[in-house]
């Protein structure tokens, strides 16, 4: 489901803890999703989370040495945020090479396929309003 502006309803949380990349997702995805919110680490990212609740999440594998790679902490956040309805991860690393998470509903690997990722998001979002009009019969 998509507003009159042709932008999706659902928030969208990202999370890298370079600022740059950060910044420069987060102005993408701003073009398609009325809601865009960003993170450069796991408390922040918290944070956001119980206060604004988004539905899709879309994080770092690896956000820095201070923190553990975020299929550590992504699986106690899908259990205490059922708001979020889509996991995926990105990541530099060689996707076969990180852990099964079944917390992640997929990975994108870097370089990014911008427009990929928000066909990816678009679809999903489609079934979301699919099951909500199924519900509401």
């Amino acid at each position: 489901m998509e507003t009159l502006e042709g932008k999706l309803p659902h928030p969208l949380l990202i999370v890298d803890d370079r600022l740059d990349v950060l910044q420069a997702l987060t102005r993408f995805f701003e073009l398609d999703f009325e809601c865009v919110l960003g993170a450069q680490s796991p408390p922040q990212a918290e944070q956001l989370l119980r206060v604004n609740q988004p539905t899709f999440l879309l994080c770092d594998y690896w956000l820095g040495e201070s923190y553990p790679p975020s299929v550590e902490f992504i699986p106690r956040w899908r259990q205490e945020y059922p708001c979020l309805k889509r996991v995926v991860l990105m990541t530099g690393t060689k996707s076969s090479s990180i852990p099964h998470c079944p917390a992640i509903d997929d990975i994108f690997a870097k370089p990014l396929r911008l427009s990929g990722m928000v066909d990816y998001f678009k679809a999903y979002a489609q079934t979301l309003s699919a099951d909500a009009l199924h519900k509401s019969r």
